[in-house]
């Protein structure tokens, strides 16, 4: 009897373990982000890197954004189309912009829920639209970056910067920064593309 004891106990300690690790893991912090509108920002080798007008609210399109824009700090809400981007403006770089924005996977009106389960991420709620089906998945965001990367739905994955902007109503938001440059190059390989970024200004009050 002496000797069973410790195996038994031994026993009940590691199934109490084993149950603890595949319960699913407590969210101690969620936070939500509504997709206001989009932006998509195509430069081209020989594209002028004078910005546009910032307070048009129109958002910008087809040029380089302003060193403020760069670094979060934009003004403007954006126009989910973009504007026309003026005369001068390349035909190809309407149609990556066109394109860029109409492939989000996530459009105006739709929203990302974080919930934190680990110390870098935890599990993920998309609705691709305001009318759109919820979709699941993780995102994972080291402490301390500002990336975040999205996994969710059939295979669905990319990952954001995560940086502020202005509204045209002087509010300071959250904005989702993603890169598709080398997508786009291969796409379009005679084009000349120096950057294509697609920006998701959200609601979200910036930290």
């Amino acid at each position: 009897m002496n000797i069973k004891l410790p195996h038994l106990l031994l026993s009940t300690l590691l199934a109490a373990a084993l149950a603890a690790c595949s319960e699913p893991s407590e969210v101690y912090y969620s936070t939500r982000y509504e997709v206001t509108s989009l932006e998509a920002v195509v430069t081209l080798s020989d594209t002028p890197t004078e910005p546009e007008n910032p307070d048009s609210g129109s958002g910008t399109a087809a040029i380089r954004p302003s060193a403020d824009d760069e670094t979060g700090d934009g003004s403007g809400d954006g126009s989910e189309g973009g504007s026309d981007g003026g005369e001068n403006e390349s035909p190809v770089i309407e149609e990556i912009r066109n394109a860029v924005l109409a492939a989000a996977p996530v459009q105006a009106g739709g929203s990302y829920v974080l919930d934190y389960s680990e110390y870098n991420g935890g599990l993920l709620r998309v609705k691709p639209s305001a009318e759109g089906e919820t979709l699941s998945g993780t995102f994972v965001k080291m402490p301390g970056s500002s990336e975040i990367t999205f996994t969710y739905g059939e295979g669905v994955e990319y990952t954001a910067t995560l940086s502020s902007y202005t509204t045209a109503e002087g509010a300071r938001c959250a904005r989702f920064t993603v890169d598709l440059t080398e997508s786009y190059r291969t796409l379009y390989p005679d084009a000349g593309i120096e950057s294509v970024v697609r920006y998701e200004n959200t609601s979200h009050a910036a930290n």
